[in-house]
């Protein structure tokens, strides 16, 4: 407990600091404030927040960033998508009671399901059924507004092929952040599809997009292992829009 209270005070301290170079306000770091950036980082409390800090599992200037959000400068670099084949689709995905799908299948742009994703389909009007993740913010709303619509989908054991997905990586920015995070991706023999770069210089932060093409689920975790060694990865999540 005493180490709890000790880090949620070297947290509270790291962040007021980081605050003063950054010319944010103490108005800036108010407790309804902070609870609400501790959400964003699933943190049940403001004290879990500082904590985090403090113990250094999230950087004081991912903190600042959500507190004061600025315009972003973008950069982008994109590449044509790869699309499967209807017949290799049907094949890799069924209904959860085992019954083929006869409807077009294709994999939700918003959330990008891959092999091993838990799964629900939407039934569109006239353009079949359009494969979301389950934790998908849009499926949220579609099970909730046209319930009937949502099938319980899953992958049969036998799905392979490349799919994209991706991932959201914050770090300090730098000269030559962009070409050291492509490259460690690159090394392990995947592809990087496209990518966006939204830098924050009043924070000294980057944030880079990547839609990477994976084979399943142990690809994809070589990725975020990979990048999570960088000195200067502050944080990675898998996008949901």
């Amino acid at each position: 407990m005493q180490a709890f209270e000790e880090n949620v005070q070297r947290g509270r301290e790291l962040l007021t600091q980081a605050a003063k170079r950054k010319g944010v306000s103490e108005g800036m770091l108010s407790e309804e404030q902070l609870q609400s950036v501790a959400k964003i980082f699933q943190c049940e409390s403001v004290d879990q927040l500082l904590a985090a800090i403090g113990y250094g599992d999230i950087s004081p200037e991912a903190v600042l960033l959500r507190l004061t959000p600025t315009q972003p400068q973008h950069k982008e670099i994109r590449a044509k998508r790869k699309h499967l084949p209807q017949g290799r689709m049907k094949l890799m995905i069924t209904l959860k009671d085992g019954a083929e799908i006869e409807a077009p299948i294709r994999l939700s742009k918003c959330c990008r399901p891959i092999p091993g994703d838990a799964i629900c389909g939407y039934i569109t009007r006239g353009k079949g059924i359009a494969v979301h993740r389950t934790c998908c913010r849009n499926l949220s709303y579609l099970r909730s507004s046209e319930p009937e619509r949502v099938v319980e989908l899953e992958w049969q054991l036998t799905a392979e092929g490349i799919f994209q997905t991706e991932l959201l990586v914050e770090a300090i920015d730098r000269v030559g952040l962009l070409s050291d995070l492509a490259g460690i991706i690159s090394e392990l023999g995947i592809n990087i599809a496209s990518c966006n770069v939204e830098t924050i210089p009043k924070f000294q932060l980057a944030r880079v997009r990547f839609v990477i093409d994976v084979t399943g689920p142990e690809a994809l975790h070589k990725v975020v292992e990979a990048l999570r060694k960088h000195p200067d990865v502050t944080s990675i999540v898998r996008v949901t829009r």
